[in-house]
């Protein structure tokens, strides 16, 4: 597996660069003296307790998508083998632009793992659904529960509904007409002189239809084994997005719950369209924006470094770490 070290090098360090003169500049425009009485009264031990339940996300992240890939009688994938593809897309989505990097080397994890291509891509689809569905839905309700103004929520919510019905569209279209599909593909690949590109257009025909069986394999699933997976999705995101929640009771807070997720859940969103490796700078300035809505100006810089810490760096690291591992096999 060929892994270019010189382009994860210069990622690493321009994601790392960014996001340290970002912290800083917020740190410099948001500490004073409250910010050291603050810190002498943090709960510490909320610290252990946050690396437990990062674990506890992780686990119920890698069952739900172990489910989601094994077919019936066969166990491809394991919970570990599933934390590591899931890992290692957030390293490498840490030191890419669009934070695009990590599914190549996922596909290539579970080519490894005897499944193809295009299920592996509709396996990770469908997890995507899972985890960035409700995160779109639920932002645009509460960038109006916070009072900002339709015509600043409109874009984003036509960007959110043109990108969803489109592939939306494909999808439906591979899945429930993969005639149609494979047909246009043959009239296009009839057109194409070039060996290159007949080649590729002859790989798409055939991952297309896998990609199509992965969500067909899902709707065959057994009930209990759908219902499993909705409850842990359930108490993955609530999990997931308790997490600023969690941050600011050990700083001896008392946010309101369904305003400190609301917080988070937009921040999340406004990652997704950052160009640089990560989101590094732009997601902690826009994080730093919306927590001012549920902490002190003089803990925000505090907040963003440890919630960035535990929803970012800390399974880049653990992601590094099992790309060691996996390259060297």
């Amino acid at each position: 597996m060929e892994i270019k070290k010189r382009e994860i090098k210069k990622g690493i360090l321009l994601f790392v660069s960014i996001t340290v003169v970002v912290v800083v500049g917020i740190l410099i425009f948001t500490v004073n003296k409250k910010t050291w009485v603050a810190l002498k009264s943090f709960k510490v031990y909320f610290i252990l307790l946050l690396f437990i339940y990062w674990v506890l996300l992780q686990i119920i992240d890698g069952w739900r998508f172990k489910i989601l890939v094994n077919e019936k009688g066969e166990s491809k994938l394991g919970v570990i083998d599933s934390i590591s593809i899931i890992t290692i897309g957030y390293f490498l989505s840490i030191v890419t632009p669009f934070q695009f990097g990590g599914l190549p080397f996922q596909l290539i994890f579970m080519k490894r793992r005897g499944i193809s291509v295009g299920k592996s891509l509709g396996y990770l689809t469908i997890r995507g659904f899972l985890i960035w569905g409700p995160v779109m839905f639920f932002s645009i309700f509460f960038l109006f529960w916070f009072g900002m103004k339709i015509k600043l929520v409109l874009p984003l919510f036509i960007l959110y509904t043109v990108i969803g019905l489109a592939i939306f569209t494909v999808m439906i279209l591979i899945i429930s007409a993969p005639g149609f599909m494979r047909n246009l593909s043959i009239k296009i690949l009839r057109k194409t002189k070039r060996k290159f590109f007949r080649k590729i257009i002859r790989w798409a025909i055939k991952e297309s239809a896998e990609f199509g069986y992965a969500f067909k394999l899902l709707l065959k699933k057994d009930i209990a084994s759908l219902l499993l997976i909705l409850f842990l999705s359930v108490i993955f995101f609530i999990m997931l997005y308790s997490t600023v929640y969690l941050i600011l009771l050990g700083m001896n807070l008392n946010p309101n719950y369904i305003k400190a997720m609301g917080v988070q859940l937009v921040s999340t969103t406004f990652s997704l369209w950052s160009p640089s490796p990560g989101g590094a700078g732009i997601v902690e300035i826009t994080s730093a924006f919306f927590y001012s809505l549920v902490c002190p100006k003089h803990l925000i810089g505090i907040l963003v470094i440890v919630w960035r810490f535990f929803i970012t760096y800390l399974g880049g690291i653990v992601g590094g770490i099992f790309l060691l591992r996996e390259i060297h096999r």
